[in-house]
């Protein structure tokens, strides 16, 4: 089960870090009006990974959370 939730976690994080990466490139690219769609439309994409789905884990398995989750 450990296991199962490490795959799940990493591949959560990834996705949430494509989103991210996304928003910066959206932020250094596109006129503000753009961005700020752009950034209202992926806001819930991004929390649905990291509050629906990540800390749930990470409650769960402490283990798993990486060193800079809290932003240690």
């Amino acid at each position: 089960r450990v296991l199962f939730r490490s795959k799940v976690a990493g591949l959560m994080n990834e996705a949430f870090l494509k989103v991210d990466e996304s928003c910066s490139i959206v932020r250094e690219t596109c006129a503000p009006e753009e961005c700020k769609a752009f950034l209202k439309a992926t806001a819930p994409i991004a929390g649905g990974i990291v509050m629906d789905v990540l800390e749930p884990i990470y409650d769960e398995y402490p283990e798993l959370k990486p060193a800079n989750w809290d932003g240690d």
